[in-house]
């Protein structure tokens, strides 16, 4: 590991203030380019080599027509079509922040509650919490809690 990766590996979790200011980005590209951002957004580091960014309210006039309208499908694939679109400049604004290379944007609109979310895989950089160098595997360890179990049902 380099010194510079050293360096960011120690300090990217504890930099609130600079998630901040990558929160409020990606707010206001929203309302430049899709006419309408979120009300509410936060980021939260998920190990080291990812972020998660929860963004609340953000619905426009014309998809909540659609909803009102029996037309579900159509504004959940506006919203998706626009997450697409934005996809390049959402990366651009988390590399800027973070001065970090984004390998993978996953990104998601829900309706009810009105929320979106999206997921901003980084270059590892190759820390004990960092994910192997170079791969997004989930490699032999076994997963973190046990298999879920089916549910009983109760005799009807």
């Amino acid at each position: 590991m380099t010194p510079v990766q050293a360096a960011q590996l120690s300090s990217a979790p504890s930099e609130i203030h600079s998630l901040a200011a990558l929160s409020r980005g990606l707010v206001q590209l929203f309302r430049h380019r899709a006419g309408r951002g979120p009300t509410q957004a936060k980021s939260f580091w998920a190990g080291e080599d990812a972020l998660l960014v929860l963004f609340g309210g953000g619905y426009t006039k014309a998809e909540k027509t659609l909803w009102e309208q029996g037309r579900p499908d159509t504004a959940v694939a506006y919203r998706h079509a626009v997450l697409e679109a934005l996809e390049d400049e959402m990366r651009e604004v988390v590399e800027s922040s973070l001065g970090r290379t984004v390998v993978a944007v996953l990104a998601t609109a829900h309706h009810d509650p009105d929320v979106m979310a999206a997921v901003f895989l980084l270059e590892p950089l190759g820390g004990s919490g960092s994910a192997e160098a170079g791969r997004w595997g989930a490699g032999t360890s076994p997963a973190s809690h046990p298999p879920l179990q089916p549910r009983a049902h109760a005799p009807a």
